[in-house]
C-alpha cells in the first residue's frame, strides 16, 4: 500500500530505494559509508576524488559547471539539523547521528575533504599558511552575485560545519566573506557613485548589502548556538 508500481506491478526502483532508505536509523552515516540506496551523480563523485589534483583549465571549468548545475549533492555531503526542501529524499541529522559522525575518524576525514571541495568551488583554498584564500575572484563573484542561489548552499555549508565539529572553520569562512564584501563595497562606491552610473551603483550596492546581511545572520546563528 502506498508504493508506486510499474505496469507489471513491480515497485519502481526509485520508490524501492526511498522506502528502503526510510527504515535506516542513520541514513547520512550510511551514505558516507557507501551503504545507501541513493548515489550522487557520477560527475560529482568523480570531482570528490579528483578536485585536489591541480586540474587544467578545461577540467576546472567542468568542475565549476558540474557542481553549479547539480541539485542533489549539497544535502548529502553537508548534512545539518534541518530538512532540505530542495531534496526531499535526503534526511536531516539527528543529535545521535551527529555524534556518530564526530566519533568516526574515517567519515570525518571524507567530510573535511568535501568541505575543501565546496570551498574550491567558491574559488577558495586553504593556502600553505593554513589560511583561507580566494584564488579565483571571477568564480567567487559568480557564485555570490550571479548565481545567487549559492547563498542557500553557503547557508547549508556553514550550518553543517557548525554542527559537525568545524565551528571555528565556519567562522573563519564567514570572516573571509565579510572582509571580501566590505572591500568590494568600497570599490563599487568609488567606481559607480557618479551620477551617470547611479543606477548601476544602486544595483551592486543592493547585491552587496544582501550578502553582508546574510553573513551577519550566519555569524549570529553560530555565535549564539
Amino acid at each position: 500500500m502506498g508504493q508506486c508500481t510499474s505496469s507489471d506491478g513491480d515497485p519502481q526502483p526509485a520508490s524501492r530505494a526511498v522506502l528502503k532508505a526510510k527504515i535506516r536509523e542513520f541514513p547520512n552515516i550510511d551514505f558516507y559509508k557507501g551503504d545507501y540506496p541513493i548515489n550522487l551523480h557520477p560527475s560529482v563523485s568523480f570531482h570528490q576524488k579528483h578536485w585536489m589534483n591541480n586540474p587544467q583549465n578545461h577540467q576546472l571549468t567542468k568542475f565549476y559547471s558540474d557542481l553549479e548545475s547539480d541539485k542533489q549533492y549539497m544535502q548529502w555531503l553537508y548534512p545539518n539539523f534541518f530538512q532540505s526542501f530542495l531534496n526531499m529524499n535526503s534526511y536531516r541529522l539527528t543529535p545521535q547521528e551527529r555524534n556518530k559522525f564526530l566519533q568516526d575518524p574515517e567519515i570525518m576525514k571524507v567530510y573535511k575533504q568535501n568541505v575543501g571541495m565546496f570551498l574550491r568551488f567558491l574559488g577558495i583554498i586553504r593556502n600553505e599558511r593554513q589560511q583561507l584564500e580566494i584564488i579565483d575572484e571571477t568564480q567567487f563573484d559568480q557564485c555570490l552575485f550571479t548565481y545567487t542561489h549559492n547563498l542557500n548552499r553557503i547557508q547549508r555549508f556553514i550550518s553543517s560545519m557548525s554542527v559537525l565539529g568545524m565551528r571555528e572553520e565556519a567562522l573563519e569562512f564567514l570572516h573571509l566573506l565579510q572582509n571580501k564584501l566590505s572591500k568590494k563595497h568600497k570599490v563599487y562606491i568609488s567606481k559607480f557613485s557618479g551620477s551617470t552610473l547611479k543606477n548601476k551603483y544602486q544595483f551592486y550596492k543592493k547585491q552587496i548589502n544582501l550578502n553582508i546581511n546574510f553573513i551577519q545572520q550566519r555569524f549570529e546563528a553560530i555565535m549564539f548556538s
